[in-house]
This record gives structure tokens, C-alpha cells and sequence, in this order.
């Protein structure tokens, strides 16, 4: 788990673009590695990244098209990507 990263709130770091900020501001990009280990799937990715999504929506941290447009991106990642 990276610094102050814990629980479902990793998936940021897995999405490129989706919160676009510099490197080092917001989250770190995680390597190939790293994404496997904690996403063996792409299934398991998506589940995680729209239990947290969800979660976010719930809260009021997203809109309810912003929610969706997170979700169709996620579905669409090339996580947990190539191995090698």
C-alpha cells in the first residue's frame, strides 16, 4: 500500500487521467507489479473501483454523471494490465 493510501481509495492511483494532477500531488502511479497484486483481475478491479465510487457518490464527492463516467472508464481500463 502506498503512503497514505488504505482500503478501496487506491483505485485513484489506478485510473490515469481520470484525476489528473502532476505526479506526486494527488497519488503516484502504481506499477504493473503493484497492480496485479492488488487487482488480479480486471473483475476485481472494477468491483473495488465501483464499491468506491459508490462510496464517493454516496457522499456527495461525485455527481451522478461524473459517478457514471468513472464507472464506464474503469470498465474500459487496461488494469491489471500486461504481466512482464
Amino acid at each position: 500500500m502506498g503512503a497514505g493510501q488504505s482500503g478501496d481509495d487506491r483505485f485513484v492511483t489506478a485510473l490515469p487521467g481520470l484525476l489528473s494532477r502532476p505526479r506526486g500531488r494527488w497519488c503516484t502511479p502504481l506499477d504493473t507489479a503493484t497492480l496485479s497484486t492488488l487487482y488480479p483481475t480486471h473483475a476485481a478491479y472494477v468491483q473495488k473501483f465501483t464499491k468506491a465510487t459508490n462510496s464517493l457518490a454516496r457522499q456527495g464527492f461525485l455527481l451522478p454523471g461524473d459517478e457514471q463516467d468513472a464507472l464506464f472508464t474503469a470498465q474500459q481500463a487496461p488494469v491489471p494490465g500486461p504481466a512482464g
